[in-house]
Formats: structure tokens, sequence, C-alpha cells
């Protein structure tokens, strides 16, 4: 998924890009928001030379959790090769086609 923006909705991967594994399972194949942009970090461990953005994604916990409450929200930091577009995912795997565009 190329930048993301405040506010959009994104899915975190399944698979692991790259071979990294430092993306909690719990968050894997959910939906959350953006809510903020933290921008380029080195991380040698696990980008060698790369320098992705890292985005602060908002999720609620009854996304994460089928008995989590749906008031309550967890805030994970996910790298930009860990994220796709919500319908993605799903269209990938033949579930859905591509939403509509919306008409100005």
């Amino acid at each position: 998924m190329s930048q993301s923006s405040v506010g959009d909705s994104v899915r975190v991967k399944f698979d692991n890009p790259g071979g990294r594994k430092r993306m909690p399972k719990y968050t894997r194949k959910k939906v959350g928001v953006v809510q903020k942009i933290r921008g380029r970090m080195h991380n040698p461990r696990d980008h060698r030379d790369e320098r992705l953005p890292i985005y602060s994604v908002l999720f609620p916990l009854a996304e994460l959790d089928e008995h989590g409450s749906t008031k309550e929200k967890v805030v994970v930091d996910v790298f930009e090769d860990w994220m796709t577009a919500p319908w993605e995912a799903k269209h990938a795997r033949g579930q859905h086609a591509r939403p509509p565009r919306s008409c100005p």
C-alpha cells in the first residue's frame, strides 16, 4: 500500500513482508484507522537500509478480540509494508469486488 493518510481505513497483512515477524498476531488481517503518520524511522534490525513510514493505527478492541468492548480502542504502530487497503485483502481471496468509486 502506498502512502496512507490520517483517517484512512487499513488492513494489516497476514503474511510477513520480507520475513519480518514484528507485528502482533492479533492485528493480522484486522482493519483499523490511521490516526497519525509517524514518519520514517531507522530500524536496522528489521529493515536494513530501508526507512519505511510508520503509522499509528487505531483498532476498536472488538476488532481484535471477539469479546472486546466496542468502546475501547487499541493503537498499534504499523510499518507501511504491513498495511493494505481493507478491500484488497478480501478481493485477493475472491470475497469482494473493489468498492465503487463515489461520484462527485
